[in-house]
């Protein structure tokens, strides 16, 4: 029996710290954050910053205080640099070819939204003659969403023309337009704010 071969490598974001990279597989799979961005960025300080949080955070959520019970922080997997000779022999072939190697972070993979809830964004936040490319769009497939709860759009403010389900910034009028918890979200946010603050600091 053949050894299937390994999945490319295909690009799932892009900021100005990096861009994130996965494999297309179900379960449970690994996120690549590569240190691809702006000069001053680094993942070695995320991957840092990364062990530290998750380190602070499991006793209280452990500990009769139950903090932050409902979040769930990706697991770390490894920080590769760019000079890691054989991991890059052995992977390099699955990036497209214009990329060099450099210093990546390895974690678990943030799986993105399925199509039901994906579609009921578009549905209600999107200008009606951009949904249908949008619910065709494979790179919107990648839907993470980000909760900004200190914010309320006016609600008489047109949507905005740029439209994209990849790190799709939700105020607290969109959490409430998809009868989101937003009390609990704005709880669970506290709690690990705190403890990043006052313990992991």
């Amino acid at each position: 029996m053949e050894t299937p071969s390994p999945l490319p490598f295909r690009q799932i974001g892009k900021g100005f710290c990096g861009s994130v990279w996965a494999a297309d597989r179900s379960g449970v799979a690994s996120a690549m954050k590569r240190e691809d961005g702006g000069t001053y960025r680094s993942v070695a300080h995320d991957s840092a910053m990364h062990i530290l949080i998750g380190a602070s955070l499991t006793p209280f959520q452990q500990s009769p205080y139950h903090l932050a019970p409902l979040l769930n922080i990706p697991a770390h997997r490894e920080l590769i640099t760019g000079d890691n000779t054989q991991w890059w022999t052995a992977r390099s072939h699955r990036f497209p070819g214009s990329y060099e190697h450099c210093n990546t972070l390895i974690t678990e993979r943030m799986l993105p939204f399925p199509e039901a809830p994906r579609h009921k964004i578009i549905d209600l936040f999107c200008l009606p003659g951009s949904r249908g490319a949008l619910k065709a769009s494979r790179k919107d497939e990648d839907c993470l969403l980000r909760c900004y709860l200190g914010r309320r759009k006016n609600a008489f403010a047109s949507p905005s023309r740029y439209f994209t389900l990849r790190n799709k910034p939700l105020q607290i009028h969109h959490l409430e337009g998809l009868r989101l918890p937003v009390v609990e979200h704005a709880e669970t946010m506290a709690d690990t704010l705190a403890v990043m603050y006052w313990h992991a600091k």
